[in-house]
């Protein structure tokens, strides 16, 4: 996985994505020529509707627990306890760390293959072109004018510095949720490959080298092991 888009900034295009494909979606049931359809058919596509609704409203959880929002927080916003939220959509952000953690695991060694990462998450890059196009061909003139780059102006790419802080945090939380041996192999390589990018940028720190090089002999530890299973 490309670290330098942080999570939040995953998460956000996420969302921005879900809205995009709802909107769309919604816009084809504007249209009142229903001579295609048959009985029942206009119904089941508002059904439709409402499930892509629900997801929307999942990356809005996901983004804002992203940004640090409490469950209290959470609830709130949905005029629910805060139990009840923490019920409701714990599971939807285990799924979201889970292929965060995991997103290139496929081929790791030990344990189920990974999960896909959400469209808008899954290539930042692409989708912010994307979404900026998306979000110009749709401006009206009331609307407020975010320039040429309204989502990718916003939720760019990290520097170097935060990319390693944001790496620590899930190491921290691998180590204390017990993660599996693919989710170890994946943060492995994320971690030698951010601090080759590192040590790249700045040769002449010997830190950063020596940072660098620990970090590869930890991933072929880690394939050592996974070698003798």
């Amino acid at each position: 996985m490309d670290d330098r888009y942080s999570h939040q900034a995953r998460a956000r295009l996420a969302l921005s994505a879900a809205a995009k494909e709802l909107s769309d979606y919604a816009r084809g049931l504007v249209s009142a020529d229903d001579r295609g359809s048959g009985p029942g058919e206009v119904v089941e596509r508002a059904v439709q509707l409402v499930d892509d609704a629900r997801g929307v409203l999942e990356r809005a959880v996901v983004y804002d627990r992203e940004r640090g929002a409490s469950w209290q927080t959470i609830g709130a916003a949905l005029g629910i306890s805060r139990q009840t939220a923490h019920e409701r959509f714990a599971e939807v952000e285990r799924r979201w760390k889970d292929a965060l953690h995991r997103a290139d695991a496929e081929a790791g060694p030990g344990g189920r293959p990974a999960r896909r990462l959400p469209a808008g998450a899954d290539d930042p890059e692409r989708w912010g072109r994307v979404l900026d196009w998306w979000v110009i061909r749709h401006r009206e003139s009331t609307d407020l004018d975010t320039g040429e780059h309204p989502v990718s102006g916003q939720q760019g790419p990290q520097s170097a510095q935060a990319a390693a802080a944001e790496l620590r945090r899930d190491g921290y939380e691998l180590i204390t949720r017990g993660a599996s041996l693919a989710e170890r192999f994946s943060f492995y390589e994320r971690k030698a490959e951010l601090l080759d990018q590192i040590s790249a940028a700045d040769p002449d720190d010997p830190a950063a080298a020596g940072a660098a090089s620990a970090a590869r002999l930890q991933l072929e530890e880690a394939r050592r092991r996974a070698g003798r299973r």
